[in-house]
C-alpha cells in the first residue's frame, strides 16, 4: 500500500513527471508556427518547484519508502538542489540556442519535456537503496538523454550522437543488470544493506558472486560517469548533441551517476568506511586507483591534440571524473569534497557551454578556428569563457580552486601523496589545453572577413551571470557550501 510518506519522499520526481507532461500537452496545444520559448519558462517554474519541494525537507530524519526501494535524506537533497540547478541552466541555454538552429527541429517543447524527465529519473538515482530502484532510476535517467542527443533530426552528428550513446548505454546497462543478478545470488536480496551484511558475513575472497557483481555495477555506473575505459562515447555525444543537452550531459548526469556510485560503494562496501586499509583488504583500493589514475591521464593527454572546442571540454569531463574517483578513496571527507565539487563544477561547466552555445549560434561553429578573434569581438563573452577556463584548470580565486584543494587534501590525509602528486601533475597538463583556447580568442589574428558582433539572448546572459556569480562567489567563500555538503554527506555514515 502506497502512503503519504511515500509519495513524500519521490515528490521532486512526481513534480518533474507531471511537468514533463504539461509540457508535452502544452506543446501540442500551441500552434505550430508560434515560438516555444514559453514552454522553457514553464520548464523553470517545475524545476524552481522541485528544488523548493527539497529545500523544505532539509534537516528531516532519513526515512525510507516503498518497502525501503529508496531513501529521503539530505544527500539525496543536496544533489536534487544540484540537479535542479543544472536543468535549469540547461533550459536558459535552450531557450536562446535552439530556436536559432537552421532547421528549428530542435525548438519544440519535447527537448524541455524529456529534460525534466531525466531530471526526474537523476532524483529517483540518488534516491535508491535498493537494485532494483537504481536501475529504475538509471534507465528513467538515460532514455530522455539518448533522444536529447539526436534531438536534431536533420543534422546527422546529432544523429550519430544519440545513436552511439544509446548503444553503448545499453551495453553498460547489460553489466548492470548482470551485476544485479549476481549480486542478488550472493546476498539473497537487492537491498543494499543485505548486501553490505553478505560482504561482512563472507570475506570477499570466498565469495566470487560478491566480487563480480560488484565489480559489474560499478562498471556500469562508471560509463555514466565517463571514466576510461568506458569514456569512448562521450567526445562524440557531446560534440554531436545540441549544446544545452551537452550541457546537461555534463553537469546533471554525471553529479547522478557520481551521487549513485556514492551510496552504492559507502552502503554496500563497508571497507569504504575505515579508508584505504579497508579497501586494500579487501581489493578495491587497486582498482579503484587504477581507475583514477587511467580516466585523469588518458583524459589530459588525449585533448591536447583536439581541435574542437566541445571535445576539448568532453575530455576535461573525463578527466574531472578521475579526480572525483580520487575522493571515493577518502572516507567520509573525500566524499564531502566529491559533493563541493560537483557543485562547483556544475556552475564552471554550465557556464562554458552557454557561451559555446552563443559563439556556435553567432560565429557557426566549434572549433578552434571559429573562435580566433572572439575576445575582440565579444570581449565580454569572451573574458566569462576565460574565467570558467581558469575554474576549470583550478586557478585561485575560483571556484574549482576549492574543489581540487579539498579533495586533494583529502587523498593526502588518508596517506595517499602519489596519487595527489599524479593528480596535480595532471592539472597542470589541463592548463595547456584551455590555454589554447584562449590564446585562439585574444592572441590570434583573423584571416578571414570579419564577423558581425551581436548581442547574447536575455536567457544565455542569465544562465552566464547565474554561473559566474557562484563560480567567484564559491572561490571566495568556499564555507558555507562546504558546510552544506559535510551536513548533506553524513546521512551515508
Amino acid at each position: 500500500m502506497v502512503t503519504a510518506n511515500d509519495l513524500s519522499a519521490i515528490m521532486p520526481f512526481l513534480v518533474t513527471a507531471c511537468g514533463g507532461l504539461v509540457i508535452i500537452l502544452l506543446d501540442a496545444l500551441s500552434k505550430p508556427e508560434s515560438s516555444r520559448r514559453f514552454l522553457g519558462s514553464f520548464t523553470l517554474v517545475f524545476l524552481g518547484a522541485m528544488i523548493l519541494v527539497s529545500l523544505l525537507g532539509v534537516g528531516r530524519s532519513p526515512y525510507p519508502a516503498f518497502y525501503n526501494l529508496v531513501v529521503a535524506d539530505d544527500f539525496s537533497r543536496f544533489l536534487t538542489v544540484l540537479f535542479g540547478i543544472a536543468a535549469g541552466l540547461a533550459t536558459l541555454i535552450a531557450m536562446g540556442r535552439l530556436p536559432d538552429q537552421a532547421d528549428g527541429s530542435a525548438a519544440r517543447g519535447e527537448f524541455y519535456a524529456l529534460l525534466l524527465f531525466s531530471t526526474g529519473g537523476a532524483t529517483l538515482l540518488v534516491q535508491a537503496a535498493d537494485l532494483v530502484a537504481l536501475f529504475i532510476g538509471l534507465e528513467t535517467l538515460s532514455i530522455p538523454a539518448y533522444i536529447m542527443a539526436a534531438s536534431l533530426r536533420r543534422d546527422p552528428r546529432s544523429a550519430e550522437a544519440g545513436l552511439k550513446y544509446f548503444i553503448l548505454g545499453a551495453f553498460a546497462t547489460g553489466f548492470l543488470v548482470y551485476g544485479i543478478a549476481l549480486l542478488y545470488g550472493a546476498a539473497g536480496s537487492t537491498q543494499f544493506s543485505a548486501i553490505a551484511q553478505a560482504t561482512l558475513a563472507t570475506p570477499w575472497t570466498q565469495n566470487p558472486l560478491l566480487i563480480i557483481g560488484s565489480v559489474l555495477v560499478v562498471v556500469g555506473l562508471a560509463f555514466k560517469i565517463a571514466a576510461v575505459p568506458f569514456h569512448m562515447w562521450a567526445p562524440d555525444v557531446y560534440q554531436g548533441s545540441p549544446t544545452p543537452a551537452t550541457a546537461f550531459f555534463a553537469t546533471g548526469v554525471k553529479a547522478a551517476a557520481f551521487a549513485a556510485l556514492l551510496r552504492f560503494l559507502f552502503m554496500v562496501l563497508p571497507e569504504l568506511r575505515i579508508g584505504t586499509a579497508g579497501l586494500e583488504a579487501a581489493g578495491w583500493f587497486t582498482l579503484l586507483q587504477g581507475l583514477a589514475i587511467a580516466t585523469m591521464t588518458v583524459a589530459n593527454l588525449v585533448a591536447l591534440v583536439q581541435k574542437d572546442v566541445k571535445r576539448i571540454l568532453a575530455y576535461s569531463s573525463i578527466a574531472h571524473a578521475g579526480y572525483l574517483i580520487i575522493g571515493l578513496l577518502c572516507t567520509q571527507e573525500g566524499a564531502t569534497a566529491i559533493l563541493f565539487y560537483l557543485l562547483a563544477y556544475t556552475f564552471m561547466t554550465a557556464g562554458a557551454f552557454a557561451l559555446i552555445a552563443y559563439f556556435e549560434n553567432k560565429d557557426g561553429g566549434t572549433s578552434l578556428d571559429d573562435y580566433v578573434g572572439v575576445g575582440r569581438r565579444h570581449a565580454v563573452a569572451a573574458v566569462a569563457l576565460s574565467i570558467f577556463l581558469f575554474s576549470l584548470a583550478g586557478i585561485p580565486p575560483t571556484a574549482g580552486f576549492f574543489g581540487k584543494f579539498y579533495l586533494f587534501k583529502a587523498a593526502i590525509d588518508q596517506g595517499l601523496i602519489a596519487l595527489t602528486v599524479i593528480a596535480v601533475l595532471n592539472s597542470l597538463v589541463s592548463a595547456y589545453y584551455y590555454l589554447r583556447i584562449m590564446v585562439a580568442m585574444f592572441m590570434q589574428d583573423e584571416t578571414g572577413s570579419s564577423k558581425p558582433k551581436v548581442t547574447p539572448s536575455v536567457s544565455i546572459a542569465i544562465a552566464v551571470g547565474i554561473c559566474l556569480l557562484f563560480v567567484l562567489a564559491i572561490g571566495l567563500y568556499p564555507s558555507p557550501y562546504l558546510n552544506a555538503a559535510r551536513a548533506s554527506i553524513a546521512a551515508l555514515f
